[in-house]
């Protein structure tokens, strides 16, 4: 997990300096289209690298009710949070609607998955406090994490008046700490199995 980390951190470093780059060098667009040739090598790299597990349990099936039902109750939830103050207001039809239908395919998919032999997110995991409090903890941070990553870069951008390129620098002292730091920690938790002292530090640091 801390070597994951850290190429997401690696990428979050690279992205927007690249990105701004592009941008200001050639066109927004094309922060769009260079993804396609690296997809291209992704997948060429997967097709041909990585090992054929075969699965022995052939007999399981898909969970393609859950995986759909959790779609229709994750989408609206976007979309009325999206609309909300800006297309419409909050208490309009179209938000509250949304909403509702929302909480009502999250029930669904309850169901769905206390009923399912292969669920997509097995409730059980939920028992478990330490499971359950990391998923909160995780929750909450990226939550954080990823409105630094959009709204400093439109900051500086719209009031500081840096260019593309200025912004996405802008973030690279945080994210290369992320790469180090995820690498650090994930290496202490293997080897000390501790796991309490680098999440307290690592909700600190967001202070």
């Amino acid at each position: 997990m801390g070597l994951s980390s850290s190429v997401y951190g690696l990428a979050s470093i690279v992205g927007p300096a690249l990105g701004g780059l592009i941008t200001d060098n050639f066109s927004w667009r094309w922060v769009f289209y260079i993804n396609i040739p690296i997809g291209i090598i992704a997948m060429l790299f997967i097709l041909f690298t990585l090992p054929n597990v075969k699965n022995e349990a052939r007999n399981e099936t898909v969970d393609l009710p859950g995986i759909i039902v959790f779609v229709l109750a994750i989408a609206p939830l976007l979309l009325a949070l999206t609309w909300a103050g800006d297309e419409y207001s909050w208490l309009s039809i179209q938000v509250i609607g949304m909403l509702v239908f929302s909480a009502a395919m999250l029930v669904l998919f309850t169901i769905i998955e206390k009923k399912s032999s292969q669920p997509i997110i097995p409730l059980k995991l939920f028992q478990n406090s330490i499971f359950s409090i990391s998923s909160l903890n995780m929750m909450l941070l990226s939550g954080i994490l990823v409105g630094i990553v959009i709204f400093v870069p439109l900051f500086a951008q719209d009031i500081l008046g840096t260019s593309a390129a200025g912004s996405g620098a802008i973030l690279m002292p945080m994210m290369f700490s992320m790469v180090v730091s995820s690498a650090l920690c994930g290496g202490f938790i293997s080897k000390t199995k501790k796991y309490k002292l680098p999440s307290i530090f690592g909700c600190l640091s967001y202070l």
